[in-house]
């Protein structure tokens, strides 16, 4: 299950021509700077789709991109660049791209695209009313939604595993409370370290009919998430995620 990519970037772009056309710099000139949590195909497209309908409306906004990168060098570098620019705005693609601005430029304005779960992430108070200055698109997946799926697709389905961080640990008692609606148990196992993700997949592949997924930038990046499917597959469990390609 995804959401509509061009719902995303039209959703994404009509908040930054409202948040740019509240602006009034004195050189009349528009710099967004564009965080990205990853290079993937979909995030790829909707930098661009921005970029398209943004330079129709003003020809000379520029954009400067940048890559987040969990290196702690990398990180003051990037911090320095975007405020020597000094940006009129942010475009901020991932969760994880949304965090670091939010942690690094709460000052300056942002429009967040492909995020998931921006309340419980703390980014937004709501989505009718975000508050403060960021706005965006989300692509949440009602989680009982999610499960109502999975049950048609694996009728005999009663007990769903899931993995987890710190990161998304405050999404699991929801989750759970929602699998028990449907006559599902939620079985949690926390990963705290890379290491850890063979035995907490092994332990979940011997007492459940399916393994459900988070969102979690801290624990899939393309190595884990290679794993996780390869073996969920070897082991014949079905294997539920969001994807973004």
């Amino acid at each position: 299950m995804r959401c509509s990519y061009r719902q995303v970037v039209r959703t994404v772009v009509l908040a930054l021509l409202c948040l740019l056309g509240g602006t009034s710099w004195a050189s009349g000139k528009i710099r967004l700077a564009v965080l990205m949590s990853d290079s993937l195909t979909s995030t790829m497209r909707t930098l661009h789709g921005a970029q398209k309908v943004i330079r129709r409306e003003h020809s000379q906004a520029t954009f400067h991109n940048f890559h987040i990168s969990r290196s702690s060098d990398e990180t003051l570098r990037i911090v320095d660049s975007v405020r020597t620019i000094r940006p009129t705005l942010l475009l901020t693609i991932g969760s994880s791209a949304t965090q670091f601005a939010q942690d690094n430029f709460a000052d300056i304005p942002t429009v967040f695209a492909a995020v998931m779960y921006p309340v419980l992430s703390g980014f937004v108070k709501s989505t009718a009313r975000p508050g403060r200055n960021i706005t965006g698109a989300s692509i949440d997946v009602p989680i009982d939604v999610q499960f109502r799926y999975f049950k048609k697709i694996v009728p005999d389905l009663k007990r769903v595993g899931v993995l987890y961080t710190d990161s998304t640990a405050s999404l699991i008692p929801p989750a759970a409370a929602k699998a028990e609606g449907l006559n599902l148990k939620l079985v949690s196992v926390k990963v705290s370290d890379a290491r850890e993700l063979p035995q907490a997949l092994d332990s979940l592949a011997a007492i459940v009919e399916g393994i459900w997924s988070l969102a979690d930038p801290n624990l899939f990046d393309p190595r884990s998430t290679k794993y996780i499917l390869l073996n969920t597959a070897r082991k014949g469990i079905p294997f539920m995620g969001f994807s973004r390609h």
